[in-house]
């Protein structure tokens, strides 16, 4: 399958879904479940490459803005959120992550990884078997110039101020906010703190 075959079928499950009022995750995979399965493998490669594609710094941090902190497996939502939003939006954003900031109608529900259920459903239904275990789903090293968490509101202001990213209180599972102690991200953009620093920052409570 081509990109542009690829493409049309993102972009007409969209509008389908925009007309019928639904999810797009479910149109993407009611118009996968109109192909063969040979098809819906060669779609789901080329799903597979545009999101290892987008496994950049650049867009884990715009990732991180709009879902205000995620883990290795919200990158990978972020990215397949990303394609399904259509080859324009896709393109701009690895151009420019900022231009994510004037596209209507995207919040963290955007990228909650649905759409990632999308192929293998599909490919279950027209074959009656799992998926075959050959997905780019795999953790990916990101590639570009890293970044801390400290720097992502000044190097994307309108990205946060549109998602209301905050420092305080957006860390998940309460880690210790950037630059506290050993805080550091590791390849994969997860954020890592030693155990020892860890305990001491949730005995001292949220005053931290």
């Amino acid at each position: 399958m081509d990109e542009d075959a690829f493409w049309q079928i993102i972009e007409t499950a969209n509008s389908e879904a925009a007309a019928a009022r639904i999810e797009p995750a479910e149109s993407l995979c009611q118009s996968l479940m109109k192909l063969t399965s040979k098809e819906v493998v060669a779609f789901d490669r080329v799903f597979a490459k545009f999101v290892d594609d987008a496994c950049r710094w650049d867009l884990w941090a715009a990732g991180y803005i709009i879902a205000k902190g995620f883990d290795r497996d919200g990158f990978l939502d972020f990215r397949a959120g990303l394609v399904a939003l259509g080859r324009a939006v896709y393109h701009a954003a690895l151009g420019d992550p900022r231009t994510l900031a004037h596209v209507a109608g995207i919040d963290i529900d955007t990228f909650d990884g649905r759409v990632l259920l999308a192929v293998p459903t599909a490919y279950k239904n027209v074959t009656g078997k799992p998926m075959p275990p050959d997905r780019a789903s795999q953790p990916k090293k990101l590639t570009g110039k890293g970044l801390r968490v400290t720097d992502l509101s000044v190097k994307f202001p309108e990205l946060a101020t549109k998602f209301g990213f905050r420092l305080r209180g957006s860390q998940p599972d309460r880690r210790p906010p950037p630059g506290w102690a050993c805080e550091k991200f590791n390849e994969h953009g997860e954020q890592t703190v030693c155990d020892d620093c860890l305990k001491k920052f949730r005995a001292q409570g949220s005053k931290t």
